[in-house]
């Protein structure tokens, strides 16, 4: 008996001091998908530390955040997704600052029906990339629009410099479908993010006298050698860029040769939070420090975490649970359609004026 009371003794003992970590399975485990190396980890660094506080304020240790960098490559991705699903088997995966990396993990993730938001994603293909796949962040297909809107009152002979990536490229095609209401012209020349020379690709289309060039990059990295190298073969015209030129990193690579540039983004988050909102990203702030990209992606990663996890807690199908709530957050309220794109915000043209990036009204 003696004997016996003292294993009982040395089994509380052992479990008392086991690592907490190994007592908390009970948690939803979340997969978080995200670019931590290479041009554009300033974004999937905001994203990870995001959606660690967003984890800490409203999951309440209800959940478990198993982090992956997918280096924003689509192969990458894939893996990425597997090793999730089975190794982790994590319920649900939220993240992504990259849109070929989502579309690559994509058909992974619908065929095991894990509910998936990215957070900072904005191609038009990701509307067709299966009913478990969802976004906070507003499709390329808006900004699109709002882009050939000012290039048909300013501009008759317009470049474009794309990256080979899925992002960029939709971002392309869209602009090339647009029915166009004058005779707006659009030379496109395409280029390898990695590739360090661009001039051979902007020679080509300063020989077409371009009045303006929209620097189709994949991060802030890529467009700032796209403008530098434009400057430097005497390209001086308008510069455009879809969400890139607004971000800090950027400002940060070019200086005063971000000055001017005109942006295709979301609001401002200042423009757009509650309240609330504006008093969790200023704790934000306190915790993690400025954010690396751009404000804005604290509210679309934020809310990520918000509807992924409420849909996780629900008794019923989480995927019913995404399509039919309205949920209220940052921003206000918002839902997602058919395709699981979101609802309630837009997109807005904004120019860099004294360091910031102003809203053009």
């Amino acid at each position: 008996m003696r004997l016996y009371s003292l294993l009982t003794l040395w089994v509380f003992i052992a479990v008392l001091a086991s690592p907490i970590s190994s007592r908390a399975d009970d948690r939803i485990a979340i997969g978080v998908s995200t670019i931590l190396t290479g041009d554009g980890s300033t974004y999937g660094e905001d994203i990870k530390n995001v959606l660690l506080f967003a984890n800490d304020k409203i999951g309440h240790g209800r959940f478990r955040l198993v982090i992956e960098d997918d280096k924003c490559n689509p192969k990458d991705a894939v893996s990425v997704a597997k090793k999730l699903t089975s190794s982790d088997r994590v319920q649900g995966v939220v993240g992504y600052g990259c849109s070929g990396a989502l579309l690559g993990a994509a058909p992974v993730l619908d065929r095991l029906g894990i509910p998936t938001i990215g957070t900072v994603v904005s191609s038009a293909k990701i509307s067709q990339a299966g009913p478990y796949v969802f976004r906070t962040h507003p499709s390329d297909e808006v900004g699109v629009q709002v882009l050939m809107s000012r290039l048909q009152k300013e501009h008759r002979t317009f470049g474009v410099l794309s990256a080979q990536t899925d992002f960029c490229q939709g971002i392309l095609e869209g602009l090339q479908k647009l029915p166009r209401s004058n005779d707006l012209v659009i030379y496109a020349e395409d280029a390898l993010p990695s590739d360090p020379d661009f001039k051979p690709a902007l020679l080509r289309l300063r020989s077409k006298k371009i009045d303006g060039l929209f620097l189709n990059a994949q991060d802030e990295g890529g467009a700032y050698r796209m403008l530098k190298q434009a400057r430097e073969i005497g390209l001086n015209v308008p510069f455009y860029t879809f969400y890139l030129g607004a971000s800090a990193a950027f400002f940060s690579l070019a200086g005063g040769d971000a000055e001017g540039v005109v942006t295709v983004d979301t609001p401002s988050l200042e423009e757009i939070s509650t309240p609330d909102g504006k008093r969790l990203f200023e704790e934000f702030i306190e915790r993690y420090g400025p954010m690396k990209s751009w404000n804005y992606s604290f509210a679309t990663t934020f809310e990520g975490f918000r509807a992924l996890s409420q849909a996780l807690l629900y008794t019923g199908d989480p995927i019913e649970y995404l399509r039919k709530t309205e949920f209220n957050g940052i921003f206000g309220p918002y839902s997602f359609d058919e395709h699981g794109d979101i609802r309630g915000i837009s997109q807005v043209l904004k120019i860099n004026q004294g360091g910031r990036a102003v809203t053009v009204h």
